[in-house]
């Protein structure tokens, strides 16, 4: 065959200079060549031009050293003190009664939970007696961790208390408003459910 190259081609340098290598072949063939050599040399060109595709597609298909090391997915997390009273009533978040609710595993306010005061709102609570009530979620920021057990729906990521913020954020919870985490659901029992 007449297609040879001496060091690691580029992707697209490569294609370019196979191309020409093959036009270059052609014109070096003999005259007394036939058809059936012609199409010999074709499907030849052919079937390389295919692999060399394919080794390109497979190349840059290939995850970036970046990609492999990117942070996992955060999420967003608010406060407020309502989570912090421990007389309020169950009565006043999603996860009240109903089959969901934990009012009928015999708690009636807050401060009976099993992880006050780290309570609050989870995204994955869809409303009233969602089947995500009582889950419990790991929220980490910046190598600090506490465990939230879900009792209220949050509109986006986690509303948690002033008090559970504070822990996560080393007392700065009002003075940042908000922080991104990185959220993992882990068994309910973490929360002492």
């Amino acid at each position: 065959m007449c297609v040879a190259f001496r060091e690691t081609p580029r992707p697209k340098t490569f294609l370019v200079r196979l191309w020409r290598r093959y036009k270059m072949c052609l014109s070096r063939r003999s005259p007394a060549s036939t058809t059936a050599t012609r199409r010999s040399k074709h499907m030849q060109f052919f079937t390389l031009l295919v692999s060399a595709l394919s080794l390109v597609a497979a190349v840059t298909s290939l995850p970036t050293e970046f990609e492999e090391r990117a942070a996992p997915p955060t999420v967003q997390v608010t406060y407020d003190t309502v989570y912090d009273v421990k007389t309020n009533s169950l009565d006043i978040v999603a996860c009240s009664n109903g089959a969901n609710g934990l009012e009928h595993l015999g708690y009636k306010t807050f401060g009976q939970l099993p992880n006050f005061p780290f309570i609050g709102g989870a995204q994955a609570v869809t409303g009233w007696n969602s089947p995500k009530c009582g889950s419990c979620w790991q929220l980490t920021y910046k190598g600090r961790t506490v465990n939230i057990l879900a009792v209220d729906y949050a509109q986006s990521g986690f509303n948690i208390g002033l008090k559970a913020m504070n822990k996560l954020t080393n007392g700065q919870a009002e003075e940042l408003g908000n922080v991104q985490v990185v959220a993992k659901e882990v068994a309910p029992s973490v929360c002492g459910m």
